[in-house]
């Protein structure tokens, strides 16, 4: 879902291109009755079993529909339709990524701190002091 809304096109194409192949491949799963053993444990793997077959062929749908080589803003709708049809909660992510960020805010103050103390004690060694 992340790379659905990269800020390189081709990227986001290419993401949504193979998304669509796995679903594909997924749903001819889900309608082949005689699947094997092994076909069965590969699926339950997979995210999109829980997924209403309605809902699937609507993501289905929007992967087809979206703009992913267009503008970033379309891109961004388009995700948040296709998460709102795979029942992924995507905005859990933003508030843990901004949290995250805080903290690598501070923890940036706490480096440059730190360089420049580092700064100066080279800068003192080389004017001949700290013996």
């Amino acid at each position: 879902m992340v790379l659905l809304v990269n800020r390189f096109p081709k990227v986001r194409r290419h993401m949504a291109e193979q998304l669509y192949l796995q679903m594909l491949a997924v749903q001819a799963e889900a309608d082949d009755e005689e699947a094997s053993e092994q076909q069965q444990q590969q699926q339950q793997q997979s995210i999109f079993v829980a997924v209403p077959a309605d809902d699937l062929e609507a993501a289905l749908d929007v992967l087809l529909i979206s703009p992913w080589d267009g503008p970033l803003d379309q891109a961004r709708a388009g995700r948040e339709e296709l998460a709102g049809h795979l029942h992924i909660d995507i905005k859990t992510r933003r508030v843990a990524k901004a949290s995250e960020g805080k903290g690598a805010a501070a923890e940036l103050a706490r480096n440059a701190a730190a360089h420049e103390s580092y700064q100066s004690l080279l800068d003192d060694a080389a004017r001949g002091g700290g013996y």
